[in-house]
């Protein structure tokens, strides 16, 4: 499958300011005499369009338009000092240009990120092999014991089984169902970590419906 990848739009819009203000300069031997400090700012927008095109069934399979804007300043005792702001525009726009292209392209490729959570191990046999299990990457392994906790009579236990099975259903891809876990640790057992942990797994099902979403444009 071919796509064309399109700057679509490019454009850049300058805007200049030029002031002076009154100071005081200090001679090279020590006289201190009145003076005019020249100020020019120079203020740019950069604005594009990305899109990506299907040259068979001929739509736009997605658009990013975007705007840049910075500002670059040079002052001193004479216009030509002033004016570097001006000369040093060019390679701003460069080096903008190309963060902007760099941005896009990192929208689109596929990255990985790595996460770290935290689960009980202690409280019952059966929490401590679990926890040589999922050393070992028996994660499912360690599930199965977790599980039988959630079912004990006793609230601490059946609050942290409950707890792990979050853990395991987010290993597992499952985001629904770790939330329902994560909700039933807090709301039935009053695991705090849980309250804080459906936050993060809800943070990630919206993530996960908008790349679907991107998908699908």
């Amino acid at each position: 499958m071919i796509y064309f990848f399109v700057l679509e739009h490019y454009d850049t819009d300058t805007k200049i300011a030029y002031s002076t203000a009154p100071v005081t300069i200090t001679t090279p031997i020590g006289l201190e005499v009145p003076g005019l400090e020249h100020q020019a700012q120079v203020t740019t927008f950069i604005n594009t369009t990305w899109r990506i095109y299907d040259p068979l069934t001929k739509t736009i399979y997605d658009e990013f338009p975007g705007t840049r804007r910075f500002v670059s300043v040079g002052k001193g005792i004479n216009p030509t000092v002033a004016i570097q702001a001006i000369k040093n525009r060019k390679n701003l726009v460069e080096q903008n240009s190309r963060e902007i292209g760099s941005l896009y392209a990192r929208r689109l490729l596929p990255y990985r990120i790595r996460v770290s959570r935290d689960y009980f191990v202690g409280g019952s046999p059966n929490f401590k092999i679990a926890k040589r299990r999922a050393q070992t990457g028996n994660w499912d392994g360690a599930a199965e014991l977790w599980l039988q906790e959630s079912k004990s009579d006793k609230r601490i236990p059946a609050g942290r089984g409950a707890y792990n099975m979050a853990i395991s259903n987010e290993i597992n891809g499952n985001l629904e169902e770790a939330i329902r876990w994560a909700q039933k640790a807090y709301e039935d057992y009053n695991i705090r970590e849980a309250l804080d942990y459906v936050k993060i797994l809800h943070n990630r099902q919206a993530k996960r419906r908008l790349l679907e979403v991107q998908d699908r444009q």
